[in-house]
């Protein structure tokens, strides 16, 4: 990993994100970009004094906001960078033009302007972004925390595996657990068998790499639900799942659920390109 992508519109939840950001990029050796799209058309700004003055202050506030990184990650390079446009579709755009590993973004911006601010756009991101996107709370402390236990939920699906890919650099890299989640969503027992088929492939994988691993199950007919109750009742600092590119479903769930799982996961939620 090389180079990491957070979008911005200023509010405590893209703050937030970018210090996850710069957390991660201090153990992987990467750089940031920090990138603010204006889409002030969708606000009907239509005076040229205005729209100068927006771009000004937000040349400012990208400017503030590069400083106040660096006080807690000194050793991090970063820049910061502006586009016009339809937030997602630039950070797409961006991601694809200038080589970028990993976009962190804040899940709940707060303007409340719904095509404007990255918060509201965050599922669309995660959909249409070809790299691998975390999206994380703004109430989420990442600092002080015990050893790294990502989770890794299995299900019977036929690229379950794939997230793991991406799991285990992560893990060596964290030096981090990972909990394997069985998920059965069937009463059909020959289909759990696929996902238990699924979860051993997975341990041998990451006991092939010398990565600590556990293994749990639910029997769940509401996947978001209880994921999250799962979440909740563990010690549990990363989950990653897997995305369709240029789709807006998960593989193991409705888009539905899966966008309600992104927004409502108490932790972080790294998604995956299958």
């Amino acid at each position: 990993m090389k180079n990491i992508l957070v979008p911005t519109d200023f509010s405590s939840g893209s703050v937030h994100a970018l210090n996850y950001a710069g957390f991660i990029a201090q153990k992987t050796k990467s750089n940031i970009t920090l990138l603010w799209v204006d889409n002030t058309s969708a606000l009907d700004f239509t005076d040229d004094d205005v729209l100068g003055r927006v771009k000004q202050e937000a040349n400012e506030s990208l400017e503030a906001q590069i400083q106040e990184f660096k006080k807690l990650y000194a050793d991090v390079e970063i820049k910061s960078k502006i586009r016009t446009g339809k937030v997602y579709k630039e950070v797409a755009s961006y991601t694809q033009s200038y080589e970028i590993d990993l976009v962190v973004l804040g899940t709940h911006g707060g303007s409340g302007f719904e095509d404007y601010w990255i918060g509201s756009n965050a599922f669309r991101t995660v959909s249409t972004v070809p790299c691998p996107v975390i999206a994380i709370r703004p109430d989420f402390d990442f600092t002080n925390r015990p050893q790294m236990r990502i989770l890794a939920p299995v299900d019977h699906t036929l690229d379950t595996l794939a997230k793991f890919e991406t799991i285990v650099p992560m893990a060596k890299v964290f030096d981090a657990e990972v909990q394997v989640l069985t998920l059965y969503a069937t009463p059909l027992k020959t289909i759990n068998r696929k996902a238990d088929q699924s979860t051993t492939m997975a341990f041998k994988m990451l006991e092939k790499e010398g990565i600590t691993c556990f293994q749990d199950s639910i029997v769940t007919s509401n996947i978001t639900a209880d994921i999250i109750r799962f979440i909740t009742n563990s010690e549990i600092d990363l989950m990653v799942i897997m995305t369709e590119q240029n789709s807006t479903e998960l593989s193991t769930m409705p888009a539905q659920e899966a966008q309600q799982l992104i927004n409502q996961s108490p932790i972080p939620v790294l998604a995956v390109k299958s």
